[in-house]
Order: structure tokens, then sequence, then C-alpha cells
């Protein structure tokens, strides 16, 4: 995408509310919906006895000659390639988890080529490259686990991925994100970092990004739900960096330096209510207080830019505290749509009745496409096809 980008005014953003105590979007009103996003397909993948319809780790490999999609396979330890066109299984890549060429149980990934696979086993501190073949060529040592847990100077999050936040590689670096998922009243914007930008030529990485300032004002339950960033590259030397509870997206240039914030929130999420307005430390929350709180509450919960198109789509999910216990997350869909200036252009709510899995999400050529979950069917993926309409 172009690196051409306006910010706007930082004082019009978002700021959190002293006297509600919630996290305002103060802009909601303010920009015109001048667009629609509609269906415009169905993708359907089948998958073999040994792979989940429930699955967290996806990636999109464009290629003029054969785009591929491929899935990851935590049971197997495997990665999955299939015709992103055709829908058939062109191959799996098994890794070992220990030996000579053992790389762990694999919790994220980076596809660049047959000849450079980058994965990553959560707190091993190292991510392996290796073959399409499965065998290692090269290690990088990341971080010493240890240090990083005891460090209570600095609180550098572990890297976690998941399809929304993936294994980024661009110009030999790794963008590598994770949350910190302990709350603490000391952290501060100057210590605690959800960012890695790992030079894998220099052997050498910097943490950056921290969490915006209402995430060190208010308590946002220590866990996944708010406190899992979403990552998107946006170009040659930027990524865009969004927080479930920030009606804004960071951009940050990794050459620069630089972070500039743009509004990219929707006009039906006016509020935002954190689990508890000052950091107490619990050391467990019940799960039953945080759960009815999630579903309370709104969120954003993906960014995805479109280098096809020249846009990028922002999930956001509206309040659902109806929602049943052990059901799937039935928080209502909102797909919001940028410039490649990062301009808002306009909002769609998904219809209802759909088990939207936008966790699991990515851009193609064709556009944006998200996981339906079917529990009647465990022998394929579904993905529905959107696009925006002006």
């Amino acid at each position: 995408m172009k690196k051409f980008i306006i910010p706007i005014s930082i004082g019009l953003v978002l700021l959190s509310s002293c006297s509600r105590n919630t996290v305002r979007n103060t802009q909601a009103d303010d920009f015109i919906d001048r667009c629609s996003v509609v269906k415009t397909g169905e993708k359907i993948f089948p998958v073999d006895d040994n792979t989940s319809t429930n699955f967290d780790y996806l990636q999109y490999i464009h290629n003029d000659t054969l785009p591929m999609l491929s899935l990851l396979n935590t049971y197997s330890n495997s990665i999955y390639l299939y015709d992103a066109e055709k829908y058939i299984i062109l191959d799996t890549i098994t890794f070992d988890k220990e030996g000579a060429h053992g790389v762990g149980k694999i919790q994220g990934y980076y596809y660049h080529n047959d000849d450079s696979i980058f994965t990553y086993a959560y707190g091993y501190g190292r991510v392996f490259l290796a073959n399409r073949k499965g065998k290692v060529v090269q290690k990088y040592n990341l971080f010493d686990p240890d240090e990083l847990m005891n460090d209570t100077t600095q609180f550098r999050a572990l890297p976690y991925f998941y399809s929304w936040t993936p294994m980024l590689y661009k110009d030999d670096r790794l963008i590598l994100t994770g949350g910190f998922f302990t709350e603490t009243s000391l952290e501060k914007s100057d210590n605690t970092f959800v960012t890695n930008i790992y030079d894998v030529v220099k052997g050498k990485g910097v943490y950056t990004n921290s969490y915006p300032e209402q995430y060190q004002k208010y308590e946002w339950d220590g866990g996944f739900f708010y406190r899992q960033p979403s990552i998107s590259l946006y170009s040659d030397s930027s990524f865009l960096l969004g927080f479930s509870a920030d009606h804004r997206l960071r951009h940050y240039d990794w050459k620069t330096g630089e972070q500039t914030y743009f509004y990219a929130g929707s006009k039906d999420i006016k509020d935002i209510e954190p689990l508890r307005t000052n950091k107490v430390f619990v050391a467990e929350h019940p799960n039953d207080e945080i759960r009815d709180w999630y579903y309370s509450q709104p969120s954003y919960e993906g960014v995805f830019a479109d280098p096809y198109k020249h846009l990028v789509y922002r999930i956001a999910r509206l309040p659902n505290p109806t929602q049943k216990k052990g059901t799937f997350n039935a928080k209502p869909v909102i797909i919001i749509v940028l410039d490649e200036q990062l301009n808002y252009i306009g909002e769609e709510l998904l219809p209802e009745g759909l088990s939207y899995d936008t966790f699991n999400s990515y851009v193609s050529p064709e556009g944006l496409h998200i996981h339906i979950r079917n529990p009647k069917d465990e022998d394929h993926l579904t993905f529905y096809t959107y696009n925006m309409k002006r």
C-alpha cells in the first residue's frame, strides 16, 4: 500500500472520559457513511480427518501463478497448503517437535517461500527457519524467556500469534506481536511493549509500541479479550496496530520510529467500559465475571490491510448481553472501511444468524474473507467474501 497518509488531529480522537470512566468515541457522529459492504462470494475448503474446523491460525500466500491459503494444524504440528482458487490440498508440511529439526509445538508461522518458513513455539524465545520439507536451516534467538518474565523494570510481551495477530516478515525483519497479560499499576507508556521488530541479518530485536493510555489507567481483565492487539502489514516499512478498547488505529513506521493515530471507530460504538476503573491486582478473575463483561461491551477485533484494492478493513463487535454460556461468540459484527490514506469511508453491520469467526479472516485480491463456523459440517471450512460498494 502507499505510504502517503494524512493523520487526523490527535486532539479530536478518543480520550478516556474521566467523568464516566469509559473510553468514549468522541468522533462517532463526525463522519458520513459513504459505502456499503456486501457479500460477493463463498469459498469452501475440504479438511481431512486430522484437521479441526476450529482453528486459530491461517495465512494467505499471494502468488500470481499459484495463490495459496495455509492453515496450522496444531494436533499434527503441520501446515496445510491449499490452492486458494481451486480449494484443493496441495501439500502438508509436518514439523518435528524435538530432535535435530525440532521446532517445538508451533503456535504461529510466516510462509515466505518454499525455502523460508519461519515458525514459532510459545515460550521458546526462538524462531526457527525451515524449508518446505520441514527441515530446520537456521535458528534465531529472540530473548531469554526467564529473563523476560522476571524483569520488573520493563514489561515486554511474549509473542503470541493468531490469524488476526500474525507473524509478519518484511525487509529482513520479523514483526512479532503479543499481549502483556498481567495487569499492574507499574505499567507505563515507556516500559510496556507489545511488538518486537527483529532484524534477521543483524540478529537483534527492538521492542516498540506500548498500550494506549486507557490500558495504563483501567483494568481490562489481564487476558485475551482486550489485551491482545491486532496487526496488519501496511507498507514496506510500516504496519497498523489495533487495540480492542481503542477507537483509533496506530500506524507505526519501523524505519523512522514514528507513530501516528487515525480514527477507525464505529458510529454504533459510543463508549467502552473497562472491567475495573482502577488497577487492582487480582490473581485470577472468575471466568463468569470476565465472560459477562466481555459480552456486555463492544470491542474492536481485527485489522486487515487490503493491498489489492488499497483499503483497510477493521472488525468491530457490538454487545450481546444475552449470549448463552458455552456457545460461540454471537456479538454482532461490523466491518469498518478506510481508504489507503486511512480516512474513514463507512461501515456495515452484517446480518445476524451466522457464526462469524472474525478472528480467522484474511484478504486476497477477491476481497475480505471471514470464516463462518458451522458445527454441523466438520468436513469443510467455509469463508464468506465481502467487498466494499460505493
